[in-house]
């Protein structure tokens, strides 16, 4: 079979016409937010499903799952808040709805990479399954949906970005939603805390808040995520910005500054942390023989200077910030996350290794929403066999990583923007240590994003042995 090359660096591929939709769609809906008109703002949305390709749709994806300072609340008579469902989970099912119908009318090939498939699915079922022994059922159903529109949606992505063209428009879309998220954080410093709940129906209620004023950047909602976001978005745009070529890579950088300092001024220890450790992993492969020092000092001292930067309205409160990073006192944060961990290694004794059952152990965790690790999460709720499937598919991205990088014949831009991919995951995996759960919008788009990629790269390669179909 004879194998195809990827010859060179793409141009843009994106139109002003395109641009200006983006820009204008983003504009409206920041328009609406501020005068609270919901209902338009829904009314809109659907229109916008109607009339644009299902491709357009994703982009839209893209851009709810970053949000979580608007949500519906559900709430009980007495007050008691149950849940919080956010703007993926209302458009999830239409995106599914729209994209099964055309697989089905056009009998497409649907596709994910076999080295992470099968651990994957075997995730997602068992974890659904353990909804039958969860220790707190009301939560465990609310993660439940969460988990499985999250799978389907990295599923829809994965098959949807179908050649580098539309691959990188959607990279494209994502470098300017890092740098609106980005500005949605220094504008969260300077302005008041605004907050208005919308009464939809009984016990259903739409709160739009945004910033609380405080020390630490809440521009999309609490710091930690618009932290691990940015740190995506980041990653994503070395991506952008190796299969491209001319003066726009030298834009994209600039962006990628600046996303970085909205990433800062979230003052996450740990986010800042991952991110220098997942850049490094990018320059380790690639310069490990040659100007590997060289590089690492240059990337080191861009991070510092934009540290510098963003601490310098304060420096006081952002250094103390790191002072008490080890603090174990009992309301230290690192303090809180022990004892957190020691409720949930105690629980999963007493079930024998079984776990809680997925949202089970948020019975156990007081006020905090979740054990605040990835891994551990996938733990305490799915037990020893829920925590080795979530190894295998660690591993089996790790192999495909590897295998793709590997190759002879992979030209060096698409090897830059794998290691910028991997980088991507090394940071939610360092990031995750002491904060979020397995049930993370971000994580579950970009791993998306990801498979898509390698189908491309899949597709090049086996054209014989994969027919390519236009889904959208």
């Amino acid at each position: 079979m004879e194998k195809l090359i990827n010859t060179g660096r793409l141009e843009t591929g994106i139109t002003l016409r395109g641009w200006t939709l983006i820009i204008l769609i983003q504009i409206i809906f920041a328009f609406l937010a501020l005068i609270g008109s919901w209902q338009i703002m829904l009314l809109l949305l659907g229109i916008a499903i109607i009339i644009l390709q299902p491709r357009w749709i994703l982009y839209v994806v893209f851009f709810v799952a970053s949000i979580a300072n608007i949500y519906v609340m559900i709430q009980s008579k007495s007050g008691i808040i149950f849940e919080r469902f956010f703007p993926i989970y209302f458009v999830g099912p239409i995106i599914f709805a729209g994209y099964f119908m055309k697989v089905l009318a056009f009998k497409e090939n649907l596709f994910i990479r076999r080295e992470i498939n099968m651990p994957l699915i075997l995730f997602v079922l068992w974890a659904t399954l353990s909804v039958l022994w969860s220790q707190n059922p009301p939560h465990g159903y609310y993660q439940s949906i969460r988990l499985i529109m999250l799978f389907l949606i990295l599923f829809v992505i994965a098959n949807s970005f179908n050649d580098r063209k539309v691959f990188l428009k959607a990279l494209w879309f994502i470098f300017f939603l890092g740098v609106v998220i980005s500005t949605l954080n220094i504008i969260s410093l300077l302005v008041d805390p605004y907050k208005k709940i919308y009464n939809i129906a009984d016990s259903f209620y739409m709160v739009l808040a945004f910033s609380d004023r405080g020390k630490r950047a809440t521009g999309i909602g609490p710091p930690a995520l618009s932290s691990v976001y940015l740190t995506l978005s980041i990653f994503l745009s070395i991506a952008l910005a190796a299969l491209m070529k001319g003066r726009m890579r030298w834009f994209t950088w600039i962006g990628i500054l600046f996303m970085m300092y909205g990433q800062f001024i979230t003052r996450t220890r740990t986010g800042m942390i991952a991110l220098w450790f997942g850049v490094i992993l990018v320059i380790y492969v690639l310069f490990k023989r040659h100007a590997f020092i060289r590089m690492v000092f240059l990337w080191t001292l861009a991070f510092v200077l934009v540290f510098i930067l963003s601490i310098a309205h304060d420096y006081e409160r952002g250094l103390k910030r790191f002072s008490t990073a080890l603090d174990v006192q009992k309301k230290g944060s690192l303090a809180i996350r022990l004892d957190l961990w020691k409720k949930g290694f105690d629980k999963l004794i007493n079930s024998y290794g079984i776990g809680a059952g997925i949202g089970g152990y948020h019975k156990y965790t007081d006020k905090w929403p979740h054990s605040h690790n990835i891994h551990l999460s996938v733990l305490f709720d799915l037990g020893i066999i829920g925590f080795a499937f979530w190894l295998w598919l660690i591993i089996g991205l790790y192999k495909l990583f590897n295998a793709e990088i590997s190759k002879e014949t992979r030209h060096y831009s698409d090897k830059i923007a794998l290691l910028a991919l991997s980088g991507g995951f090394v940071g939610v995996a360092l990031h995750g240590m002491l904060d979020f759960e397995y049930i993370l919008e971000g994580l579950w788009v970009y791993m998306g994003i990801t498979m898509a990629f390698f189908n491309i790269l899949y597709r090049e390669e086996n054209k014989e042995a994969y027919q390519k179909h236009d889904i959208f």
